[in-house]
């Protein structure tokens, strides 16, 4: 519940952060808040079994990908009987993705692969590589085919787009004074009465920023 109140709190110091100031901060670095590159992609997904060989996935995919390329093959039907991955419900779409999500599915070497494509390009089968926090390493689970859809480019966003990450930059720049303002406003209304004081993050700690 603490942390709740004092989120809330954030929230509401960080709305009030004086509109001049949140402008003056995007007028400053414009590129910063532009709306990133967004991959939409379909894949196909097919997982090596524990402890077997990675070949197998590699080569039935290879013979898919030569039957999609022919005609013979529909990629979403495809991705529907046959991928390991949740989004073979939809065929295989993962929707608009930023490249940095897709890399941290499915590895950077797929991803540097992917990137070179362009729309309606087959491409693959890449290895699928898992990061494992207990191996602190990327492991090989699988292949994957992955057909670039669309490419949505950086662009740069208006002031009232980008607005709330403006407000979340300078909050974070202003985390120091921001925790001393909301800590001074809930002592005030301790103070009165009106506030209970489990709300005040502990001595030494630090109030959650976004």
């Amino acid at each position: 519940m603490a942390e709740l109140a004092w989120a809330g709190r954030l929230a509401r110091w960080e709305s009030e952060l004086p509109e001049a100031e949140l402008s003056a901060a995007y007028r400053a670095m414009p590129a910063r808040f532009a709306a990133p590159l967004r991959l939409r992609l379909r894949v196909l997904v097919l997982k090596r079994i524990a402890g077997g060989s990675p070949h197998p996935s590699y080569e039935r995919l290879d013979t898919l990908a030569r039957e999609i390329r022919a005609g013979s093959r529909d990629f979403a039907s495809t991705a529907r009987e046959l991928s390991d991955d949740p989004s073979a419900a939809d065929g295989g779409d993962l929707g608009l993705v930023l490249p940095r999500d897709f890399a941290a599915w499915a590895g950077v070497t797929a991803l540097a692969r992917v990137e070179r494509m362009v729309p309606g390009e087959l491409g693959g089968p890449f290895q699928l590589e898992v990061y494992r926090e207990e191996q602190l390493a990327s492991v090989p689970e699988g292949h994957l085919l992955v057909r670039l859809e669309e490419r949505e480019e950086p662009r740069e966003r208006t002031f009232e787009e980008a607005r709330a990450d403006v407000a979340s930059f300078v909050a974070r720049e202003r985390a120091v004074e921001a925790r001393e303002q909301i800590r001074a406003r809930v002592l005030e209304e301790i103070r009165a009465g009106g506030f209970p004081r489990a709300t005040l993050p502990g001595p030494g700690s630090a109030a959650p920023l976004r």
